[in-house]
This record gives structure tokens, sequence and C-alpha cells, in this order.
């Protein structure tokens, strides 16, 4: 396992721990749902979220962001769906990796000159359900 994946697992785990985020001032509706948090003012439109209900978001662009969202109950596997609705809006799968209960990939794409990176992870017993997924994403 390369630097990278070591780094984007231990990161995801940390958020885990961190699923109560706090959002920023300057947020805007979640896109989602409208029973959802908001998401960052910032956050970029080029990210494809699951559809269902933000339960927690935080992060800016210098930082990073970071986001939970509950999957619908009626839309089948949330992972499959998160990983799907990336791939299909143009990243590339870097790296999977499931141990102890969590299931995490990581996904980068370069759109408008720049290289969006996305973690995604969910954990079988994690105390927002197993249907949340969790959402790592930097620009550079």
């Amino acid at each position: 396992m390369n630097r990278l994946q070591v780094f984007a697992i231990l990161l995801f785990a940390g958020a885990m721990l961190f699923v109560g985020a706090c959002g920023s001032d300057d947020e805007k509706p979640a896109s989602n749902d409208s029973g959802s948090v908001a998401l960052p003012g910032d956050f970029p439109e080029q990210v494809p979220l699951i559809e269902g209900s933000v339960l927690a978001a935080g992060g800016t662009a210098q930082e990073g962001w970071n986001l939970t969202v509950a999957g619908a109950a009626d839309a089948g596997n949330p992972f499959d769906n998160a990983s799907t609705r990336l791939t299909d809006g143009g990243f590339t799968e870097e790296f999977a990796r499931e141990e102890g209960g969590q299931t995490v990939k990581g996904y980068s794409a370069d759109k408008d000159g720049k290289i969006y990176t996305v973690v995604i992870g969910t954990t079988a017993g994690s105390a927002v359900g197993p249907n949340s997924i969790t959402y790592l994403v930097s620009v550079r």
C-alpha cells in the first residue's frame, strides 16, 4: 500500500470520529434533500453526491471538505451508488480498501484545470448508520 492510500485511510478514520463537523457561515442548501443540512458555500459542484440527506458538512476550499450523507432508503446500496456516481462523473478509482468493517475508496479527476480528490467510506457499525457515506474532498 502506498503512502497516499495509508494517509487517505487514516484521514477517513479520523473523519469518521469527527462526523459532527461544523459548517461554514457561507452555506448553500443541499441539493439532495430539503431536510438536509446545508453544504458549505464553496463546495464544488463537480463532485457528484448520492441521493439522500446531508447529515453533516464542513470545511473550505483551502482545508478540504467533509460530508456525511445518508443514502435514500429506496435507492439501493449507497456505497455502490456513490462509486458509480463518481465514475460516471469522470472520476477514476485510485484505490479500494476494506478492513475491520470499514470500506474506503479513493477517486481523482482533472476538471477545469484542477485536480479533485474524493475519498468515500462507510462503516457497518457507524453511529450514523450503515447507509451513510462519508466524503472527504480536496482540490488542488
